[in-house]
C-alpha cells in the first residue's frame, strides 16, 4: 500500500495517526516511508497535529525522524503555537528546547504567548514569559497577551467570554500593559 496517499483535504495516514495519538501506527508508517514533513491542503503537518493534541511521545518521535518544527501552516502557525493554544506545557517545553521560535507570529500577528493566554493556560504562559517571550508584543489588531487573558475569548465557543484572573495577575506582574 502507498503510505503517501492523500484524501481530498490532503491528509496522509501519518497525519491522521499523529492527530489521533497512535504512536505505534506512526512508527510503522515512518518505517514504511511516510514523509514526516508532508503538508495537507492547509499546510498542516503531522507534527502540528500531534503538538495541537498534546501527544508528547509522538512529537518526540517525529522530531527525531526529521520533522521540521519551523514549518508554518497557511495561518502562519507553528507546532509550538498550536501546542501553546492547546495548553500542552510539556510539548511547548520540548519544542522550545529544540529551538522552536517563541517569538514567531502567525499571519494575524499572534504569538504563542497570546495563544496560551486566550486559553487561560497559566503554566504555558509562565513558561513562555520565563523563557523571554515579549509580554507586550502586539498582534495586527493592537492586542497583547494581557488583552486576550482579560477577554478570555472563547474562539470556538462563540459568544461566551471569561477572564482568566491568574493569567492576568501573572502578566501584570511581568510588566504587561
Amino acid at each position: 500500500a502507498d503510505v503517501r496517499i492523500r484524501d481530498a483535504d490532503g491528509w496522509t495516514a501519518l497525519m491522521k495517526a499523529a492527530n489521533g495519538g497512535h504512536l505505534e501506527v506512526v512508527k510503522f508508517l515512518v518505517a514504511c516511508g511516510a514523509e514526516v514533513n508532508a503538508r495537507n491542503n492547509a499546510d498542516w503537518t503531522a507534527l502540528m497535529k500531534a503538538a495541537m493534541e498534546g501527544h508528547l511521545a509522538l512529537v518526540h518521535f517525529l522530531v527525531q525522524y526529521g520533522a521540521d518544527i519551523h514549518i508554518k501552516n497557511k495561518e502562519g502557525e507553528t507546532a509550538l503555537m498550536r501546542a501553546a493554544w492547546g495548553g500542552h506545557l510539556e510539548v511547548v517545553k520540548f519544542l522550545a528546547s529544540k529551538e522552536g521560535d517563541i517569538h514567531a507570529k502567525d499571519n494575524r500577528g499572534w504569538t504563542a504567548l497570546m495563544k496560551a493566554a486566550v486559553g487561560g493556560h497559566l503554566d504555558v504562559v509562565r513558561f513562555l514569559v520565563d523563557l523571554g517571550a515579549n509580554v507586550n508584543a502586539l498582534n495586527e489588531s493592537g492586542d497583547t497577551a494581557l488583552t486576550w487573558a482579560v477577554e478570555g475569548l472563547q474562539i470556538e465557543g462563540g459568544k461566551k467570554k471569561r477572564c482568566y484572573k491568574e493569567v492576568v495577575a501573572f502578566l501584570r506582574a511581568a510588566e504587561a500593559v
